[in-house]
Formats: structure tokens, C-alpha cells, sequence
């Protein structure tokens, strides 16, 4: 590593993950902080950073090995009935330096000579691109009206109550059911609260729902007015 690297706080990340002195807890850990919890604008810098770290440890790695060490690798690889590997073609927006690039097969030095040294970093390399799309694919929170409804916590916990008894998903608990409806409605149930009003609601008399009770009621009084309306119309 090149001296001028010493004090930069992502190539030190990029060495402990090359030279495998993290674990995943770690390298998740790490990237999480070294971004300020994943900011868009941070990772795409580290990710120009790795570009550069890799670009540039691979032309040292590769300028580690003399002419004759690489040809003696390929010549062993072929004896042993190897495929030698070549590198994908070019494809990028000049289509002269494309056609002069691809114009001879380039041997993949990396995979012949030290296949496994940047393995780590093209892992963490695709977690930030992962990241990255993420956050641009994420679609923006839809921005309701906020309405003020006048139930109480008891209300709500019933309703939960019943849904839940009625068709609750598997995936998904009580607690976390009658927790969403308080927040839709605008309450607060956490899980002390909704024991208790359970509790309430156990301790009534059979065939006591009194909320659910009235919206049956509201209901069919909602049915009574239409149908006459419907009746006055004809």
C-alpha cells in the first residue's frame, strides 16, 4: 500500500476487508458507520474511493510478477488441461478504443495469478452498489392528511382484538396488529397498554362489545337511512 493511503479512513476499511481482519458483522458494522448509516452522497464517494483502491492494488499486484512467471503459470494451466481464462470484451462508449482493445484476447492475469486476494472487496463492492440502488429505487412515503379521530385506546384494542380472532396474518402477531391500528388512529398502544385493555375486555360480561356492538349499530342505522331515501326517490 502506498504511503500517501495511511491516513485515509476508507482504504484502512478497504485493507482490513482485503486482508480478512473482519468478520461480516464487522464489515457490515463498519460500512453502516464509515457512510453515516448508508447517506447516498457517502457511499457513492466510497465507492469511487474503491474503484481507485482496487485499480490501483491490482496494477501493483500485477506488476509483482515478471514476463516469465506469468507465462510459466499459463503454461502449467494448459498443461494440466486448464482453461487459461481471457477477460470479457470492452464495451464502452468509444467504439475505436472497443475495437482495438478486443482486437487480441487479454489473458486475466487475476484469476490466474491471485484469484482469491480481492475476492472480499468485490463482495463489499456490491453491497454498496446494492445499497446505492436502494436508495434510489426506494419510492418517497405517500404524505396522508392527517385525521383526528376521538376513539379511545379500549376502542381500538377491541377492534384489534376481534380482527385478530377473526383472520390474523401469520406472519404477523397481535401485538404488532393493535400497534398498527394505534397508530393509524393516532394512539399510542404499546404492549403495556394493550394488556391491560385486553384485560378489560375479558372482564365483561359475555356479548358485551361495546364498540364493535356500535359499529353494527351505526352500520344498520346507515342501511335504514338509505333504503328509505331510496324509497322516497321513486
Amino acid at each position: 500500500m502506498d504511503l500517501t493511503y495511511n491516513d485515509s479512513k476508507s482504504f484502512k476499511f478497504f485493507d482490513s476487508v482485503r486482508h480478512g481482519l473482519l468478520g461480516d458483522f464487522d464489515i457490515i458494522s463498519g460500512l453502516r458507520e464509515i457512510s453515516n448509516n448508508y447517506d447516498t452522497e457517502l457511499l457513492k464517494a466510497l465507492q469511487g474511493d474503491l474503484s481507485l483502491y482496487l485499480s490501483t492494488e491490482f496494477e501493483e499486484m500485477e506488476c509483482s510478477f515478471t514476463k516469465e512467471e506469468i507465462s510459466k503459470e499459463i503454461e502449467k494451466r494448459k498443461n494440466n488441461n486448464l482453461k487459461v481464462p481471457y477477460k470479457k470484451p470492452i464495451n464502452g462508449k468509444l467504439k475505436e478504443v472497443n475495437e482495438k482493445a478486443n482486437s487480441f484476447p487479454r489473458i486475466d492475469i487475476e484469476k490466474i495469478l491471485f484469484p482469491y486476494e480481492f475476492i472480499p472487496l468485490y463482495r463489499l463492492q456490491k453491497m454498496i452498489e446494492n445499497k446505492i440502488q436502494g436508495e434510489k429505487s426506494s419510492p418517497a412515503e405517500p404524505q396522508y392528511k392527517k385525521i383526528n379521530w376521538e376513539f379511545s385506546e379500549l376502542e381500538i384494542a377491541e377492534l384489534g382484538k376481534a380482527l385478530c380472532e377473526m383472520k390474523k396474518p401469520k406472519d404477523t402477531t397481535q401485538k404488532e396488529i393493535i400497534k398498527a391500528l394505534g397508530n393509524f388512529f393516532n394512539l399510542e398502544l404499546d404492549s403495556k397498554t394493550q394488556a391491560d385493555k385486553i384485560y378489560e375486555i375479558t372482564q365483561r360480561p359475555s356479548g358485551k362489545n361495546i364498540f364493535l356492538e356500535s359499529l353494527s349499530t351505526k352500520l344498520d342505522l346507515w342501511k335504514i337511512k338509505l333504503q328509505e331515501k331510496n324509497k322516497n326517490n321513486k
